[in-house]
């Protein structure tokens, strides 16, 4: 498996996650703060879509999806403080919708490359100047720092009594591809799949 397909699975797969972690929650569930001096979900995942327009999709195209007077450009600035007083969120109503862009973006960005621009340098992740990173780091940072907030989102959603939401992964064997046979399927069919299994259970 090269660089490229790794990242690219990982970020189908991140895709796909926080697809789960948001599905079902409703404006006022997205800012509540069911534990105290912790972010509420809606705060996280904004800041994770801003990590991912910035290292990743930024760095490739020199564009951004959340840009300040865009139509996601709410939810980027949200994420600039903290959300403490003077800080309000804003309308939460399309933030999967704004999530799901970005990762589209993401992947559109790095599906095109071929393995040589994983080790062009790219933005340091702590911004230090005399510090050097390669994409293909930025790449792997942005997914793990996000993996640790998407453990924080169900912690969050567990601590408001959110006991019935239990997605499990949802992979697809590809046996025409024996060096990657594992892959995400598009979201439409992850739900469908699943939908079928519930279906059989009863």
């Amino acid at each position: 498996m090269t660089r490229k397909e790794v990242l690219l699975f990982q970020l189908h797969e991140c895709r796909n996650e926080f697809a789960d972690a948001l599905e079902g929650l409703s404006d006022d569930r997205l800012v509540a703060r069911p534990v105290q001096g912790r972010n509420p979900i809606g705060w996280i995942v904004c800041h994770c879509m801003k990590n991912f327009d910035f290292f990743l999709y930024a760095t490739q195209t020199g564009k951004s999806v959340l840009t300040p007077a865009g139509q996601y450009g709410a939810f980027a600035r949200y994420q600039e403080r903290p959300p403490k007083e003077g800080n309000p969120p804003p309308d939460m109503s399309g933030l999967a919708e704004a999530a799901d862009r970005v990762f589209a973006a993401c992947i559109a960005a790095i599906e095109p490359l071929d393995e040589s621009a994983f080790d062009e340098e790219a933005p340091y992740w702590m911004h230090v100047d005399e510090n050097i990173e390669h994409v293909a780091e930025n790449c792997v940072r942005v997914i793990n720092h996000s993996n640790a907030h998407l453990r924080q989102i169900w912690m969050l959603r567990g601590a408001m009594g959110d006991t019935e939401h239990w997605p499990v992964q949802t992979l697809i064997k590809d046996r025409t591809r024996p060096e990657m046979p594992f892959v995400v399927p598009e979201r439409a069919a992850i739900l469908g799949l699943r939908r079928g299994k519930a279906g059989r259970g009863r």
